[in-house]
């Protein structure tokens, strides 16, 4: 399952079956360094 919130930037993943329902969070606002790849 993915839930994700762009304009709140963060997305949440959890592998299915969730047996214990752990969910992995994952910024969505580039870091320093993404942003420079990106302007290369």
């Amino acid at each position: 399952m993915i839930l994700m919130r762009p304009g709140k930037g963060h997305l949440d993943a959890c592998p299915m079956p969730a047996l214990n329902r752990h969910f992995t969070t994952y910024s969505l606002k580039p870091d320093a360094t993404a942003r420079r790849a990106a302007a290369e």
